[in-house]
């Protein structure tokens, strides 16, 4: 739910989660005081608040946990770049045809005459 958003955003949904659920509790005593119709659509408003106020709560810690696993996952990827890697020398994988007459360097082609 939280993917694309920045840890400060996730931080500020999860304190208006936690506002929401605050709300429900300091109008608890007031809803039960209530008599008829105006206690039920109360009721019915503190359910919504506390199960959006307990989501967002529980979907910020689980984003925020979730950033914390891909740091330290991308960190282990740096440190996996960081570490010397095996340089191929590419002219000494030279490829060759099968009729080519072409020496190792350093070699005699073997036709050539001494004088």
């Amino acid at each position: 739910m939280f993917n694309g958003l920045s840890k400060a955003a996730v931080v500020i949904r999860m304190g208006v989660g936690a506002y929401l659920l605050y709300l429900v509790y300091s109008l608890f005593p007031d809803v039960m005081a209530r008599e008829g119709t105006s206690k039920i659509v109360m009721l019915a408003i503190m359910v919504v608040f506390g199960v959006t106020g307990l989501s967002l709560l529980i979907l910020g810690v689980k984003a925020l946990l979730e950033k914390e696993e891909v740091v330290y996952e991308a960190s282990d990827d740096e440190t996996a770049q960081d570490e010397p890697t095996d340089i191929v020398d590419s002219t000494a994988s030279e490829t060759r045809s099968v009729g080519d007459d072409a020496t190792e360097p350093g070699e005699d082609k073997g036709g050539s005459d001494e004088v």
